[in-house]
């Protein structure tokens, strides 16, 4: 259910967000780059970027269209154009070499198949590995200062450095997100927002061998909920279920843990050193639940819990064993004994 939502809502953030900002990022260097390179170099120089600048506005375009593929193939065959007239322009030294590292990334993290990604690397080794060759046999058509080489080298380095950190933060800071709305979805019931039954058996391991506090557990079973369900559906079962989960979170401290722990049947553990405190939330708890009006669909009705309650005393040995067991078996004697009732042992 969560699934197909995350994944659109990433694709968004991967394949819009971010490539928008390195598009836009792109664009505003050219409107730097043009008036600069027709002053220094040549108004040839200051065309060849005009026709970047453009198909980067086009990239933009496409993008804001949703057509991310197209979107990453008119801009990296820009960049690919740009690169090849700058290295042949100005030789390797001006440092335009290092842009064929932002375009590996770009197509790693472009939403093309994996075969296209293969074939898209390939042609940038290809295109880098005869650019190399063809640099080293023909000197650059124009003739710069090394001061002015190593401004250009200089400049190259820190846009591929700062494109390529940011990207990489970028996509590391996303899926750290996502990695925690996962953990968060598996750990949580979608329907009253407690903790499910994996999460409380996660806490609950940490917590049972630790001999050193006292512990109070309640198993809780709402009576006849079959009825419920029968008699004004499923949307009326969900809604009791979060009315419940609801009235039982008002009872608890911060500290305590409530789970749903599976159909309509809730957990509470909470740490206590009074076996009587335990015994007597269970009863306020079945009290408050036995005396509350529900109302659903202009239709109002009454609801009981059967509770299950187990004192575990503190101890400097060894913790009682199976305390969690004992409070579903003795759930399962109230629910004999005629439901509507707590049934508590201390151990």
């Amino acid at each position: 259910m969560y699934k197909p939502i995350l994944k659109k809502d990433f694709s968004t953030r991967q394949y819009y967000d971010q490539s928008n900002l390195v598009y836009l990022s792109a664009f505003l260097s050219y409107v730097f780059l043009i008036p600069f390179f027709y002053v220094t170099v040549s108004f040839e120089m200051s065309m060849v970027y005009l026709i970047c600048m453009i198909s980067t506005g086009v990239s933009l375009y496409l993008n804001k269209k949703k057509s991310y593929g197209y979107a990453s193939l008119v801009f990296i065959l820009a960049m690919n154009f740009s690169i090849i007239v700058s290295v042949l322009a100005y030789g390797r030294t001006a440092g335009f070499y290092y842009y064929y590292f932002n375009l590996s990334g770009l197509i790693v993290f472009s939403n093309w198949t994996g075969r296209k990604k293969l074939v898209g690397i390939l042609l940038e080794i290809g295109s880098f590995m005869i650019l190399h060759a063809v640099s080293f046999r023909f000197q650059p058509i124009y003739d710069q200062s090394f001061q002015f080489l190593m401004f250009l080298h200089t400049i190259n380095i820190i846009a591929n450095v700062v494109g390529v950190a940011n990207s990489a933060n970028y996509y590391l800071n996303i899926a750290k997100e996502y990695q925690q709305d996962i953990l968060q979805m598996a750990m949580t019931d979608f329907l009253t927002g407690l903790p499910n039954r994996n999460a409380f058996v996660k806490y609950y391991d940490n917590v049972q061998d630790d001999c050193s506090f006292g512990l109070g557990i309640l198993m809780m079973d709402i009576d006849h909920f079959k009825t419920i369900n029968d008699t004004y559906g499923h949307i009326g079962g969900d809604y009791v279920l979060k009315e419940i989960a609801s009235i039982l979170l008002n009872h608890i401290k911060p500290e305590d843990a409530l789970a749903r722990y599976g159909g309509e049947e809730f957990v509470h553990v909470f740490k206590t050193e009074q076996e009587e405190s335990v015994l007597n939330r269970a009863e306020e708890i079945r009290q408050t639940i036995e005396s509350q009006v529900f109302s659903f669909e202009n239709r109002t009705f009454k609801i009981t819990l059967s509770i299950g309650a187990v004192y575990r005393k503190a101890s400097k040995d060894a913790c009682a064993n199976g305390v969690l067991a004992q409070a579903d078996k003795l759930l399962y004697e109230s629910k004999d004994q005629g439901r509507n009732r707590v049934t508590f042992k201390s151990l």
